[in-house]
């Protein structure tokens, strides 16, 4: 599970792709749910989501992406026909 996210789950943060440390997992129901974290980084100033997991497999897939950075938690559901999402800060 962890090699497929790696290479469909990318968060590119100020321009660089960055490394996600896998934290841990849990199921409920038909979901499951994935935590990352990324460390090492001083400042915030744009980020961009790509996930496209499953989405070449399940047509109706939706990715529910949450994230909390530079204190502001923010959520978007990403799917086949829109798998990045930017934010700037």
């Amino acid at each position: 599970m962890k090699k497929y996210l790696a290479s469909h789950f990318v968060l590119t943060i100020n321009g660089k792709q960055r490394p996600m440390e896998f934290l841990s997992h849990e199921y409920e129901s038909n979901v499951i749910i994935c935590y990352f974290r990324i460390t090492g980084i001083d400042r915030v100033k744009s980020l961009e989501i790509r996930n496209t997991a499953l989405t070449d497999y399940v047509t109706d897939q939706q990715n529910i992406i949450q994230t909390a950075v530079n204190g502001k938690k923010k959520s978007v559901i990403l799917t086949a026909d829109n798998p990045v999402q930017q934010y700037q800060y």
